[in-house]
């Protein structure tokens, strides 16, 4: 969704608002992460002293994959944004707060899409105290231990076996 922010920048204290529904669900994140229906975009554009900034509030349901368990589910998020919006910038300054627009218009869906990738935590787990799988026969800990005996070690810690129990008084 295009936005024509001419009148903002013309009149000081001018202000637009907008909502509107922006569908990424074929836009998968990866794999283990999509969005499960339309992100929801409430916000307003404002000249405030001269000064214009872009305010919005993006909410949605994500389908994941946790990423100790492996188990699907679904979160709702609700992420908040604020730009300042500039024709040009005097200087060669990588800052994710400006929005360059020469032309004076926006492209919402495609700032959200990219605030929101941005926003997106790294690992995703089902809940904050989830145990994973059993490394050895994939049994999920949060549903109870597993009956293996033997507990592999990697190769590669093979050496640091013994590290802590050797003391030398």
């Amino acid at each position: 969704m295009w936005l024509s922010c001419q009148e903002i920048f013309e009149v000081s204290g001018a202000s637009k608002k907008f909502s509107f529904a922006a569908d990424f669900s074929e836009n998968p994140v990866s794999a283990t992460v999509a969005f499960r229906g339309p992100v929801q975009i409430d916000g307003e554009v404002a000249n405030r002293a001269g000064i214009v900034t872009l305010d919005y509030t993006a909410r949605f349901t994500m389908s994941l994959c946790c990423d100790r368990c492996l188990k699907p589910f679904s979160r709702d998020e609700s992420f908040h944004f604020t730009h300042g919006l500039v024709t040009a910038l005097e200087h060669d300054a990588d800052d994710a707060y400006f929005l360059v627009i020469p032309d004076m218009r926006v492209d919402l869906a495609e700032t959200a899409w990219t605030d929101i990738l941005l926003e997106l935590p790294a690992k995703v787990l089902c809940r904050e105290d989830c145990k994973g799988l059993c490394p050895v026969c994939g049994q999920d800990w949060n549903l109870g231990g597993c009956s293996c005996d033997k507990k592999e070690i990697d190769p590669r810690w093979k050496a640091l076996d013994g590290f802590f129990s050797s003391s030398d008084e």
